[in-house]
C-alpha cells in the first residue's frame, strides 16, 4: 500500500528499474489552447511512460466530458494501457491544470492504492536529472481489474444543489478564474 499522494523525481528516478512501474502522462490541455496533449506527449515524456487520455478515460456514454467509466469500462481500458494488477503507479503531466490530479482520482475512485503524482511535472523532472525520450512503447495487455467503486467520493447535480443551498457548508471550485 502507498499512502503518500506525491512522490519526488528522484525518488522515481530510483525506481525507474522496477518491474512493476507504470507510469502514466496525464497531460491535458483546453481545446482553445493551439496544444494536443498526446503530440505533446510523443515529442517527450518519461521513458516507458504511458499516455493517459483523459478524453477518452471517460465515460462515453455521457454527454458531459471527463465523466466517470463504469468500473469494467476502466478495467478494460487500464488494461489496454497495460496496466496489471500489482503495478505501482505514478502519474505526471505537463500542464497548467495539474490534470495528473484528476487521473490519481480515477484511481483512487476504483480502489487502486498504489498510486502516487510526481511532483512538479516534467519540468521538475527535467530539473531533477530525469531524462526524456520521444519512443512510444508498444503497449502489452494488462490484467488490471479495478476492485471496487468508491461513490462516496463523488455527488450527482442533485446532491450538489441540497449542499449549494445548506448555509452551513462550503463548496471549494479549484478551476481558474477563467474557467469558472
Amino acid at each position: 500500500m502507498n499512502d503518500t499522494l506525491f512522490i519526488e523525481p528522484k525518488a522515481l528516478i530510483e525506481k525507474l528499474d522496477k518491474t512493476n512501474l507504470k507510469i502514466f502522462d496525464a497531460t491535458f490541455y483546453l481545446p482553445d489552447s493551439g496544444l494536443i496533449a498526446e503530440d505533446e506527449y510523443q515529442k517527450e515524456h518519461i521513458p516507458n511512460s504511458t499516455f493517459f487520455d483523459i478524453n477518452k478515460i471517460a465515460d462515453p456514454d455521457n454527454t458531459l466530458p471527463h465523466m466517470i467509466p463504469s468500473k469494467d469500462l476502466f478495467s478494460k481500458m487500464m488494461q489496454n494501457l497495460g496496466l496489471n494488477n500489482n503495478d505501482e503507479i505514478v502519474i505526471y503531466d505537463n500542464s497548467p491544470f495539474l490534470s495528473s490530479a484528476r487521473a490519481w482520482f480515477l484511481f483512487r475512485y476504483f480502489g487502486q492504492e498504489k498510486v502516487s503524482i510526481m511532483q512538479g511535472g516534467l519540468d521538475n523532472w527535467r530539473k531533477c536529472g530525469g531524462t526524456v525520450s520521444n519512443k512510444v512503447n508498444k503497449i502489452k495487455l494488462g490484467n488490471y481489474t479495478a476492485n471496487k467503486e468508491r461513490k462516496e467520493l463523488v455527488v450527482n447535480l442533485d446532491q450538489m444543489i441540497k449542499v449549494s443551498k445548506d448555509k452551513d457548508k462550503v463548496i471549494l471550485d479549484a478551476r481558474s478564474k477563467k474557467r469558472f
